[in-house]
């Protein structure tokens, strides 16, 4: 007797082994009449699933979730927020951590392959995009990949976005209304877009951290209180490192927001800060979302990945949350 497998079942009924793997797990999105064809072919071929052993557990479809090492709390919330439709649409998550080095991410395309995912999100805090070698290894092997960054870079997959240009455009247009014209960056990626906005506010900015690397607020207020004249704002990479800026401006006695306005990337609550944190929500949860959608909605129209020349990009726009700390430039 000779077994079939799923890409044979898949070219009789034609579809994609995908929509194979899904119909005989008896998924939801896959319509009955589909369904029955191709468990009717692949009871012609003898198939044998892997599950159908007497009381063996029925497993959904695995999507990869390639996330950070290290993440921070923006990539934990893209992460829920991903998880939380994948169980919604009955798809398991299979999560691999990388470092920022391309043998890490070439070693977790080769493990998620190897079991077989369904489809992939390539989430990384550091906007950065998959080599072309590993984007190929996973079109040959017929595996839907989305990106899911807070940047925009020309994909060539289907994306989602938090557009740095747009939130820049955000943060310089609110402290430029308040009278701010001298501002810190801390740890924010893509200073030339920050300083491009900021020069069109007329704006002057003082960067800290990246591209060089990662710089701690210690650093940022160790050089801050020797400044002249001192910058009236300050925008950090997330709320927690805005939350230590305000931890360290109050031990230095600059009054926040008199002194000082901060603003911080990201949308935790404000802690025991008083007042809270006036952050710019990224809505990270909300770009784990789409982004898991979107996938699985390119999964289950079964078409295979490298016939697809439509990507799609989305745009999640951000949204600034005014809680305290930020108010009029000081005149000093």
């Amino acid at each position: 007797m000779i077994l079939a497998n799923v890409r044979q079942i898949a070219k009789l009924a034609g579809v994609s082994p995908t929509t194979v793997s899904l119909a005989l797990h008896h998924h939801p999105r896959i319509s009955e009449e589909t369904c029955k064809r191709i468990q009717d072919i692949a009871q012609s071929l003898n198939y044998v699933t892997p599950d159908s052993k007497p009381n063996g557990p029925i497993r959904a479809p695995l999507i990869g979730y390639l996330a950070d090492k290290a993440p921070d709390r923006l990539a934990m919330d893209m992460l829920r927020g991903a998880m939380e439709d994948a169980t919604r649409r009955h798809f398991g998550l299979l999560l691999h951590e990388v470092a920022h080095c391309e043998g890490w991410i070439e070693e977790a395309i080769t493990t998620l392959i190897q079991r077989n995912v369904s489809g992939m999100i390539f989430a990384t805090s550091y906007p950065r995009l998959l080599p072309p070698f590993l984007l190929r290894r996973v079109r040959i092997a017929g595996i839907h990949l989305v990106q899911v960054m807070h940047a925009v870079l020309p994909s060539p997959v289907d994306s989602v976005c938090s557009p740095d240009a747009d939130y820049a455009q955000v943060c310089c247009g609110t402290l430029h209304a308040l009278g701010h014209r001298r501002i810190m960056l801390l740890n924010l990626t893509h200073p030339e877009i920050w300083e491009g906005v900021s020069q069109r506010y007329g704006m002057a900015l003082t960067c800290f951290g990246q591209p060089e690397g990662i710089a701690d607020p210690e650093t940022l207020f160790a050089a801050y209180v020797h400044m002249t004249p001192r910058p009236t704002a300050l925008i950090a990479h997330t709320d927690e490192a805005a939350m230590r800026c305000h931890h360290l401006a109050q031990c230095s006695g600059i009054a926040v927001p008199a002194q000082l306005s901060i603003l911080g990337l990201g949308n935790a609550s404000g802690g025991q800060l008083d007042p809270e944190l006036s952050v710019l929500d990224m809505k990270a949860c909300e770009m784990g979302r789409v982004g898991m959608n979107l996938l699985i909605d390119r999964i289950l129209a079964g078409h295979p990945p490298a016939l697809l020349t439509d990507h799609a990009e989305i745009k999640i726009l951000p949204t600034l949350i005014d809680r305290g700390t930020l108010g009029p430039a000081s005149l000093g």
